[in-house]
C-alpha cells in the first residue's frame, strides 16, 4: 500500500502546531517566588514541543523531497526570511559586542527560542493545504474553549486562581497574560462564524465568544479587549466596508465619537495603572536617549530601567502623583518601548524593513485579487497580539511568545503563498527562483536552523530542569524560614546559576538572614550586573550599616545604594528608614531629620504594623516623644 505524504503530512503538521500552542498552558503556575519564567515548566514544555516538531519537520523536509509526489506546499525561502536572519544576527552580534557587558543566564536560550519558532513555524504552515487548515482551527478553538471553561470554574470558585490578589487568571499567573490568550482566539471564533466555516467550526465558534464573554470582561484587562476587537475588526472588515450606512457623515462622527468615550472610559477605569505606564514610556525616553543607535542589550530593560527612574526622581522631575505611582519595573509594558531601548535604532530599522516587505505583499496580492479569508485570518492574529503588546508584555510569557511568533510565521507563510509573480524590484524573492534552487536551498537552510535551537533548546531542558527542582525547594525554604537548609541548596547551585540575577538576590538575601554578610555581600553585588530589584539594595545597604564598624567604608557604599532605591521607589517607607537608621549611626543628625521629615510627609499605600512603627520612630525624630504627640495627628491615608 502507497503511503500517500500529500495527505497525512498537512494532517500530522496541523496537529503538531495544535500541540506547539496548547501543551505550554497544560501547566500549574510556579507558587514559588522568585523563578524566572526561563526555569519554569511552561518553558520546559514549550522547548520540549519544539524539539519534537523540529524533528517531524525535519523528516517531512527530507521525506518531500525524496519522493516524486512531493508535497502540495513545500517550504520556501522567500525575502522576510532573509530579513528575518539579519535581524537575529544583529541581535546576536549585539550580544557579543561590547564584551563589557555581563550576559545573562537565559539570554542565548531566549534567542534560540524565538528563532526555532518561527522557522519551525514556517516549515509547519508550509505543509498545510486547504483540509489541514480546518483541523487546525478546530484544534485551536478546542484548547481556547478549554481555557475560557478553566476560567469560568475559577471565576465561581471551583478551581484556585494563580495569584493572591485576582480570582480569575486561567492557566497563567496573571489575568493580563490569559486575557490576551482569549483575544486572540477571537478572530479566529469570528473566522469560523462567516461563510466559509464549516457546521462544526460555527458551532465551535459560537461556544467560545459566548464562554469568553463571559470571563474576559470580569478579568478586568483592558489591553485584552482593545487587542480582541482590533482582532475582531480586521476579520469582519470586508463585510463591514459593505454596509451601506457608512456612507453616512453622522454615522461616521457617531462611531468616532464612541470610540473616543471608549477609550475614554478605559483610561479611567483604572486611572493609576494607565498613569504609571505613561511614567514608564516617559522614563523609558531617557534610557533611548543615551543609548540610541544599539540599545542597551537584550533583557537589560529591568537592570537599566530602575537605575533611570532613580535618577528621573532624584533630579526632581518627577510629580507628587508619579512619586506614589512609581515602583519596582520589570516590563516596560509596551513591546515596542522595550525593543527600542535594549536593540535601538538599528533594531527599530530592521523591524521597519520587515513590516515594510509585508506591506509591500499585501499590497500586491490586494492588486491582484489574490487576498483570501485566510490571509485576513492570520493578520488579524497578528494585529490581536500586537495591539496587547501595546500596553503590556507578551513576549516574557512563553504561551504568548509561541502565539505571537507563530501568528507571525503564518502571516509570512500566507502572503507569500502564490505570490511567485511578485517582484521586489532590487531584493531578490526566492520565491521566483527555479524550483531546484528553491527546494534546495531553503530545505538545508531550514534543517539546519531549526536542527539548531532544537538542539540548544534540548541542552537547556537536560541542565536546567533539574537545578530548577532544587532551586524552587531552595525558595520555598527560605520563604518558610528554613535559611540554613535553604543556603545549603544555593551554594550547590552556584556553578549552574551565578549568571542568573534572581537566583543571586535570593541566595544573598538567605545569607545576610543567617548573618553570613561577607558571602552574602558578594551574591548580592554580583547580583547588581543582572536585576536592580530593590531588595538587592536594601539588604545590602543593611548589611554594610552593620559593618560599618568593622570596615568604615562601607558606610559609604550603603548610603550610595540605599539612596539609589530611595528614588526608585520614593513612595516606598522601608529605604528612607534604612537611611535614617544609616544616618543615625553615622553621626549625620541633619541627614537623619531629613528622612524622617520626608517620611512623615509620605502617603501610605498600604498601612501596616511596621508601616505604623517607622512613622512613630520618624515622628520621635522630628518632634521629640511620640507619646506627647497622639498619632491620630498624623496624615496616614490608604
Amino acid at each position: 500500500m502507497k503511503i500517500r505524504y500529500s495527505t497525512i503530512l498537512p494532517t500530522i503538521a496541523a496537529l503538531t502546531l495544535i500541540l506547539l500552542i496548547g501543551l505550554p498552558l497544560m501547566y500549574i503556575p510556579v507558587s514559588v517566588p522568585g523563578i524566572p519564567v526561563w526555569y519554569q515548566d511552561s518553558f520546559f514544555i514549550a522547548l520540549t514541543v519544539m524539539g519534537l516538531a523540529a524533528i517531524f519537520l525535519i523528516i517531512s523536509t527530507v521525506l518531500g523531497g525524496s519522493y516524486k509526489e512531493g508535497l502540495p506546499n513545500r517550504f520556501r525561502w522567500n525575502t522576510v526570511d532573509s530579513a528575518v536572519v539579519i535581524l537575529l544576527v544583529y541581535v546576536a552580534l549585539r550580544q557579543i559586542f561590547p564584551v563589557s557587558i555581563t550576559l545573562g543566564q537565559s539570554t542565548w536560550v531566549q534567542i534560540a527560542f524565538l528563532s526555532g519558532i518561527y522557522f519551525i513555524g514556517r516549515g509547519l504552515y508550509s505543509l498545510l493545504d486547504k483540509k489541514s487548515i480546518p483541523v487546525l482551527i478546530a484544534g485551536i478553538l478546542m484548547v481556547g474553549i478549554g481555557q475560557a471553561v478553566y476560567g469560568l470554574g475559577q471565576l465561581y470558585g471551583f478551581w484556585p486562581s494563580h495569584h493572591g490578589l485576582f480570582p480569575l487568571t486561567g492557566s497563567f499567573f496573571n489575568p493580563g497574560p490569559y486575557s490576551c490568550w482569549l483575544a486572540c482566539m477571537i478572530p479566529v471564533a469570528v473566522y469560523t462564524i462567516m461563510p466559509q466555516g464549516s457546521t462544526i467550526l460555527r458551532v465551535s465558534g459560537w461556544i467560545f465568544l459566548f464562554l469568553v464573554g463571559a470571563v474576559l470582561i470580569p478579568a478586568g484587562s483592558r489591553a485584552g479587549i482593545l487587542a480582541a476587537l482590533g482582532g475582531a475588526f480586521i476579520v469582519l472588515w470586508p463585510r463591514i466596508k459593505t454596509w451601506t450606512f457608512w456612507k453616512s457623515k453622522g454615522v461616521k462622527i457617531g462611531m468616532g465619537a464612541a470610540l473616543i468615550i471608549l477609550l475614554t472610559g478605559l483610561y479611567f477605569l483604572k486611572r493609576d495603572s494607565a498613569d504609571g505606564r505613561l511614567l514608564i514610556w516617559k522614563v523609558s525616553t531617557e534610557m533611548i536617549a543615551d543609548n540610541p543607535l544599539f540599545g542597551v542589550g537584550w533583557d537589560r530593560f529591568p537592570v537599566m530601567y530602575n537605575q533611570y527612574q532613580s535618577h528621573y526622581f532624584n533630579s526632581g522631575k518627577g510629580s507628587e502623583q508619579e512619586q506614589y505611582l512609581a515602583d519596582y519595573v520589570n516590563y516596560p509594558f509596551n513591546e515596542l518601548v522595550g525593543w527600542t531601548a535594549e536593540m535601538g535604532i538599528m533594531g527599530i530599522f530592521l523591524l521597519l524593513v520587515i513590516g515594510g516587505l509585508l506591506f509591500y505583499i499585501w499590497r500586491q496580492k490586494k492588486k491582484f485579487g489574490k487576498i483570501g479569508p485566510v490571509d485576513r485570518l492570520v493578520l488579524s492574529l497578528v494585529v490581536t497580539w500586537s495591539v496587547f503588546a501595546f500596553f503590556s508584555y507578551p513576549s516574557e510569557v512563553p504561551a504568548l511568545t509561541i502565539l505571537g511568533v507563530l501568528a507571525f510565521a503564518a502571516l509570512v507563510t500566507s502572503f507569500f503563498r502564490y505570490s511567485e509573480s511578485i517582484s521586489f524590484g532590487f531584493i531578490p524573492n526566492a520565491n521566483r527562483l527555479p524550483d531546484s534552487f528553491t527546494e534546495r536551498a531553503g530545505s538545508m537552510a531550514l534543517i539546519i536552523l531549526i536542527a539548531a535551537t532544537a538542539v540548544y533548546g534540548r541542552i537547556w531542558n537536560r541542565q536546567y530542569k533539574p537545578v530548577s527542582k532544587e532551586w524552587i525547594s531552595a525558595n520555598a525554604n527560605y520563604q518558610l524560614g528554613s535559611y540554613s537548609l535553604a543556603n545549603e541548596i544555593y551554594l550547590r547551585l552556584w556553578s549552574d546559576l551565578q549568571n542568573e540575577g534572581a537566583y543571586l538576590q535570593f541566595a544573598g538575601k538567605s545569607l545576610s538572614m543567617t548573618r553570613n554578610f561577607y558571602q552574602s555581600a558578594q551574591y548580592l553585588e554580583r547580583a547588581l550586573y543582572f536585576s536592580s530589584d530593590p531588595v538587592i539594595f536594601t539588604t545590602l545597604g543593611q548589611d554594610y550599616t552593620l559593618f560599618g564598624k568593622v570596615e568604615p567604608e562601607k558606610m559609604d557604599r550603603a548610603e550610595k545604594l540605599l539612596q539609589e532605591v530611595k528614588y526608585m521607589q520614593p513612595s516606598h517607607y522601608y529605604p528612607r528608614y534604612l537611611l535614617m537608621e544609616l544616618y543615625e549611626r553615622m553621626k549625620k543628625e541633619n541627614y537623619k531629620r531629613e528622612e524622617a521629615s520626608g517620611i512623615l510627609t509620605l502617603d501610605t499605600k498600604v498601612d501596616s504594623e511596621a508601616v505604623q512603627e517607622i512613622r512613630m520612630k520618624a515622628q520621635e525624630i522630628v518632634l521629640g516623644d511620640p507619646f506627647e504627640t497622639k498619632i491620630e495627628n498624623i496624615n496616614i491615608q490608604e
